[in-house]
């Protein structure tokens, strides 16, 4: 009788002492990083797989010098932008352009994860341009488009 005693107050302290749902929503809590980009969804391979199947598009990347005249229009050096892959499709008018930075993780001096995380801009993964935009953005920065 005793030890069932206990086991119901032991079982009532636990529910005493756990906070509810919504007081667990209120606290604060300390968000672990589980993936090098912050998710698997800012991962280039991410978008542009969702590119190519939602909007059936091509993509290129952009040349060594384009990038930093595209980075110097948008006054991102600070970004650690390597990489601008436009898409273009039928299905839309506009291009669409998405940064990305490298993300390399070394174990006994050896590469042990590599990929390109995206770069938002202007607090977006992509941007829009028409093809006379980019190209003149490109141009008036002094790249070899």
């Amino acid at each position: 009788m005793l030890k069932n005693i206990l086991a119901g107050v032991a079982f009532a302290a636990l529910f005493y002492a756990t906070p509810a749902h919504s007081e667990l929503e209120e606290m604060p809590r300390e968000e672990a990083i589980t993936h090098p980009c912050g998710g698997a969804g800012l991962e280039l391979r991410s978008i542009t797989q969702y590119f190519q199947h939602r909007w059936r598009a091509r993509f290129m990347d952009l040349s060594d010098s384009a990038v930093k005249a595209w980075v110097a229009h948008h006054k991102a050096e600070d970004k650690d932008i390597t990489l601008v892959r436009v898409f273009q499709s039928d299905m839309q008018p506009e291009m669409a352009l998405v940064s990305a930075t490298r993300f390399v993780n070394y174990l006994d001096g050896k590469p042990l994860v590599d990929l390109m995380c995206l770069v938002k801009m202007d607090g977006r993964l992509s941007l829009e341009y028409t093809t006379e935009e980019l190209k003149s953005i490109l141009e008036g920065n002094g790249s070899d488009i």
